[in-house]
């Protein structure tokens, strides 16, 4: 419930945010049941973008939590968007994002959502440029490790997410990525930490993470900063630590 809480929170403050939960505490469904809040009654469909392996998983897990929300898929030889439009909810995959842009530049949807958002670290791909045109009220970012190498793939993911906040690349490794890695300062990145570690919700049996002030306060003093500006919340999550 606390990623769901989480969501909630973001969605409330009109942010937007990377969930990074540890692998195993339920992300897939965290964000249903954020989905789950918002339709029928929302008119605006959402566009939910993973790596072609999780369609099925996707589907799979719609049906069986939320059968109300109606998910099509945009993928394959035979596909249609305006269609795919007609659902609640449109997967598609991020090898037939880049190809279908144009299509997709044209619609506008509520939230625009990234599994394994890992897949936009470089910012110089064509997936990487083509989420950034799509257009949507929302953004959300799902990923189990939203650093894999270097905070550089952190940029490209706030870039996504809030291209305003840490402004140009210079800018991001000025203020933020040298004072980490030259001073080790792990506040240069200090909007809103959260974290939620596999073992330790297995230990506390379902306990579960609470937001800390600081984070709140955080999200709050970005976001009269940038307007409303989507904002990155990072749960952070695996053994980088930054």
């Amino acid at each position: 419930m606390d990623g769901v809480k989480w969501l909630d929170y973001l969605h409330n403050q009109g942010l937007g945010g990377c969930l990074a939960d540890d692998m195993g505490l339920g992300m897939t469904v965290q964000t249903i049941a954020l989905l789950a809040r918002l339709y029928p009654a929302e008119t605006k469909p959402s566009l939910l973008v993973m790596p072609r392996s999780l369609l099925f998983n996707w589907q799979r897990g719609v049906a069986r939590f939320c059968p109300a929300l109606r998910c099509l898929v945009y993928h394959g030889a035979n596909r249609d968007l305006d269609e795919a439009m007609r659902g609640h909810l449109v997967l598609t995959t991020y090898g037939t994002l880049p190809g279908s842009i144009e299509d997709f530049m044209e619609r506008e949807f509520y939230y625009v959502i990234l599994d394994e958002s890992q897949a936009i670290k470089n910012s110089g791909t064509q997936t990487s440029k083509a989420v950034l045109l799509l257009k949507a009220q929302r953004r959300l970012a799902l990923s189990g490790t939203p650093i894999e190498n270097h905070l550089g793939e952190l940029f490209s993911l706030f870039r996504f997410l809030n291209p305003a906040m840490f402004g140009s690349e210079a800018e991001f490794n000025r203020n933020c990525a040298i004072p980490i890695h030259q001073h080790n300062d792990k506040d240069a990145a200090h909007p809103a930490l959260g974290r939620r570690n596999g073992f330790r919700e297995r230990e506390r049996a379902g306990e579960g993470c609470r937001l800390r002030g600081h984070c709140r306060a955080g999200a709050r003093s970005v976001r009269e900063s940038v307007g409303q500006r989507p904002l990155l919340a990072w749960g952070t999550s695996g053994p980088s630590g930054h």
